[in-house]
């Protein structure tokens, strides 16, 4: 297992100049220029990924096939968030953040695993 990547290591941010670290770390949410986010008024996190599906150049053309892999986006939600929220599986949600405060899709919660 390696933890300590030399590629990265060897990388600039684009936006500071600064090189990476090549191992892995945690940092809070930063904007592009690595300034910390701070929304007081909205606890959550977002965190975006692509499902294997879509990330790929010969998948993301075939819009039909991945449709019939996933009609819509889901929202993965800590079980104990969505119990204070009064969310249950499959419920319809709306996302709104500090700096995108008009959000035109709305997503529904991912069923959770028995």
């Amino acid at each position: 297992m390696n933890f300590f990547i030399e590629e990265i290591a060897g990388a600039k941010n684009s936006m500071t100049g600064k090189h990476f670290d090549g191992l892995p770390h945690y940092e809070p949410a930063m904007d592009a220029k690595g300034h910390v986010i701070s929304d007081p008024g909205f606890p959550l996190r977002l965190i975006t990924y692509k499902e294997n599906f879509g990330g790929h150049s010969r998948t993301i053309g075939n819009c039909w096939a991945n449709y019939s892999l996933q009609t819509s986006n889901k929202v993965l939600i800590n079980k104990r968030d969505g119990a204070r929220l009064g969310l249950r599986d499959s419920d319809r949600v709306r996302l709104t953040s500090k700096t995108t405060p008009r959000v035109r899709s709305i997503s529904e919660t991912a069923p959770r695993s028995k």
